[in-house]
């Protein structure tokens, strides 16, 4: 590391005699590596009954032992710092999640909200065009009367057309599984379309089953399955 003996022994003695770790030996020497006496042998006192005499420190382990205990601290501090980063990397990658996921649901839910105001739209301008179509065939039929002579009644008229206009059953149905599929396709709501078709599959395998039960012929709207 580019430091004496002198200076590496007494940061040791100082700091890994405590049971410190490496790291704090080496924040020692970089607080210390301005101080007169930085470079000089490390002296202690000797113990009662020698005097005063200070004597060369020489640990109570040698020099193999310290390199050997610096190494396995820098070993250990080296799997604790990659445990460290593992687990840092760990909870990265979760909120990255987490974050993607939240970004997804806000995302089918504008999608699924667009689509909703789309067929809301169309709906109403079906709805719109239906009108105007009625009122108009209404006013040929009243036009027809008029020229044949005979009287013009609007609530028949008005039956009779609902009835032109009304879809085949079959083609109802039809029209219902597409509007289904559309709404709720298996990216935006996985399930719900299958769980929708299963529920209508038993609806009208009951009444397939049972034609003359009248019960099997009205659905209960407060029925959990049914919602």
């Amino acid at each position: 590391m580019g430091f004496s003996q002198n200076a590496s022994e007494k940061a040791l003695f100082m700091t890994m005699s405590q049971g410190q770790s490496i790291e704090t030996a080496m924040a020692w020497i970089t607080e210390n590596q301005e101080a007169p006496d930085f470079n000089e042998q490390l002296f202690i006192v000797g113990k009662e009954g020698e005097g005063d005499i200070k004597k060369p420190y020489q640990g109570n382990m040698s020099k193999e032992e310290r390199i050997k205990m610096a190494e396995e601290k820098i070993k250990a501090a080296r799997i604790r710092r990659a445990e460290e980063e593992k687990v840092n990397a760990f909870e990265m990658e979760k909120n990255r999640i987490a974050s993607q996921k939240a970004q997804t649901e806000a995302r089918r839910k504008l999608e699924e909200q667009e689509m909703e105001i789309a067929m809301h739209q169309r709906k109403k301008e079906k709805e719109e065009f239906m009108s105007a179509k009625r009122q108009m065939q209404i006013q040929l039929e009243r036009d027809r009367c008029e020229r044949l002579g005979i009287p013009f009644d609007e609530t028949k008229a008005i039956d009779n057309i609902k009835k032109k206009d009304a879809r085949p059953p079959l083609e109802e149905i039809k029209h219902g599984i597409k509007t289904v599929k559309t709404l709720y396709t298996e990216e935006r709501q996985p399930g719900v379309a299958k769980s929708c078709f299963k529920t209508i599959s038993v609806y009208t395998g009951n009444v397939a089953k049972n034609p003359s039960d009248d019960k099997f012929k009205s659905i209960n709207l407060a029925n959990e399955a049914f919602q």
